[in-house]
């Protein structure tokens, strides 16, 4: 009776590694994901950031142009 005792704790204690084997795996593929998609999502934000410079820039040049054309037409 002793030695059953023994050998199910055994095997519920293998399984129980297995498990938790497991459970490290998908944690450490969970991780590589959540990094992957950081990387990812900065490089999308320096993007965003870098068109929005750009998009600054242009306007600000648009409007340089709007008051010398203004001013050229107040001459005319």
């Amino acid at each position: 009776m002793y030695l059953i005792a023994v050998r199910q704790s055994l095997k519920y204690s293998n399984t129980t590694f297995k498990y938790l084997n497991t459970t490290s795996e998908y944690l450490n593929t969970t991780s590589e994901y959540l990094n992957t998609t950081s990387e990812y999502l900065n490089t999308t934000l320096k993007y965003l950031n870098t068109t929005l410079k750009y998009l600054n820039t242009t306007l600000k040049y648009l409007n340089t142009t709007l008051k010398y054309l203004n001013t050229t037409l107040k001459y005319l």
